[in-house]
């Protein structure tokens, strides 16, 4: 037996406890200040916070609680909540059938509309299945029932945004100008 292992392995209820310990330590160093100051939120993450606050209304602190179980990260609610504002500053526009809704014909980026603003649609879903259902169909983390609705105004965006990529190419070859650098169809 090497020297440096101890004599005795603790139970599994000493090292729990010794865990524990270590955790409240290590909160109490920690508090007053950002769990995880000036990390940025992926946009999975991003995601998330908006299903949780409209498909599922859950109040902030059930999305704190189920964030850490989630990403394995813990943010305070006011860090949530900040990443919530920030997102509601750039939400796309679409019509009554779902399709993006594009300022002129041969735009990349449909119109957004801040949901503080005055363009906010008045008691209308606005949460991630309406905002990214192509993204909203693939997280697991996202109701079946949720994801079924998301492919399918997913579908109706994927033909549109074809069609205009189409557009778009046909308009490039006639006029003979430089090829676009990025593709127009988003992954389903």
């Amino acid at each position: 037996m090497s020297s440096f292992l101890p004599g005795r392995l603790p139970s599994l209820a000493e090292f729990d406890a010794g865990v524990q310990l270590l955790t409240k330590r290590k909160k109490s160093l920690r508090r007053g200040r950002s769990l995880a100051h000036g990390k940025r939120y992926t946009v999975e993450q991003s995601d998330f916070i908006i299903y949780a606050r409209h498909e599922m209304k859950w109040s902030w602190n059930k999305v704190r609680d189920a964030f850490a179980m989630t990403f394995r990260q813990e943010r305070t609610v006011p860090c949530l909540q900040g990443c919530y504002y920030r997102t509601n500053m750039h939400i796309p526009m679409w019509d009554a059938e779902g399709f993006l809704l594009f300022g002129e014909r041969d735009a990349t980026k449909p119109l957004q509309f801040n949901l503080k603003g005055a363009q906010a649609p008045p008691d209308e879903d606005v949460g991630l299945a309406r905002r990214h259902p192509e993204r909203a169909a693939l997280y697991s983390w996202v109701h079946p029932s949720v994801q079924s609705q998301a492919r399918a105004w997913a579908m109706k965006r994927q033909e549109q945004l074809r069609e205009r990529g189409q557009r778009r190419k046909d308009a490039l070859k006639s006029s003979g100008a430089a090829k676009p650098k990025y593709p127009d169809t988003l992954p389903l």
